[in-house]
């Protein structure tokens, strides 16, 4: 139990030394409160992109101390000051700078130059401080796991979901979180999560109109097609035919 714990941890924080780190913490956390055992797997799954966001910020304030130049630069990138865009050439393979601007300066993707758009840390950075970002990412990224998850692990405009590579929609754990925070999501998941019960409710459960894009199996499902009616009262009309009925003389 203990080992696959640790595994988890160390699958959802990428290897800089601030993540070495927490995984100490965490072990030495394990080793002295057996408790920390009793805690679900499932929910340890989600809450690893909260925690990147702790790692993330180790990260920059272990490496972030910047010069005095740079600083004058930060401070004019915040400033939207027209002289930052003549200095941008001189700190664009400066990752210090670069992590620094995309977490203080609300610079997008955009901001980076072609090499650092390769590094992982610098995207991680990117789709966490704005999942639109994920757009810009090549292909290589945009076929990651993780970094999908981690840009749709808060609200999210769902058409960045069209950039993501087709076969990550097979992967129920990303569906689900998907599904759960943004609507619109469902139509996504492969056909085969498409007729996961669990993950119709979920995205029925934050928009009925969703109940269109689940399998006509779920759709016969009366418990699916309530929920979906509770949330869009127009839900019915997705519904299989024998629910039409039955529910609709109901409500006559």
């Amino acid at each position: 139990m203990k080992k696959k714990l640790m595994n988890k941890f160390k699958i959802f924080t990428f290897q800089s030394d601030s993540s070495k780190g927490i995984i100490k913490v965490v072990k030495k956390a394990l080793k002295d409160n057996d408790s920390l055992l009793e805690l679900k797997l499932s929910k340890i799954d989600m809450d690893m992109y909260e925690l990147r966001t702790i790692t993330d910020a180790t990260t920059l304030k272990k490496s972030s101390k910047l010069t005095s130049d740079e600083q004058k630069y930060i401070d004019l990138l915040k400033a939207n000051d027209e002289k930052a865009e003549l200095l941008s050439y001189k700190y664009k393979d400066n990752k210090r700078i670069i992590l620094t601007a995309i977490r203080e300066c609300n610079v997008g993707f955009s901001f980076v130059f072609e090499k650092l758009r390769k590094d992982r840390e610098v995207v991680i950075s990117a789709v966490s401080k704005n999942s639109e970002d994920f757009q810009y990412l090549s292909k290589k990224f945009r076929s990651d796991k993780e970094i999908l998850m981690i840009a749709i692990s808060k609200n999210y405009p769902v058409w960045i979901l069209d950039f993501a590579d087709k076969k990550l929609f097979s992967d129920k754990e990303v569906v689900m979180m998907a599904v759960k925070n943004t609507k619109g999501a469902l139509k996504y998941a492969s056909k085969e999560l498409r007729s996961d019960k669990e993950v119709v409710m979920t995205a029925v459960s934050k928009n009925g109109v969703e109940l269109q894009y689940a399998s006509l199996e779920v759709r016969a499902d009366r418990e699916v097609v309530a929920l979906a009616i509770a949330n869009y009262s127009y839900a019915l009309m997705y519904a299989s035919k024998e629910l039409q009925i039955m529910l609709g003389k109901k409500g006559q």
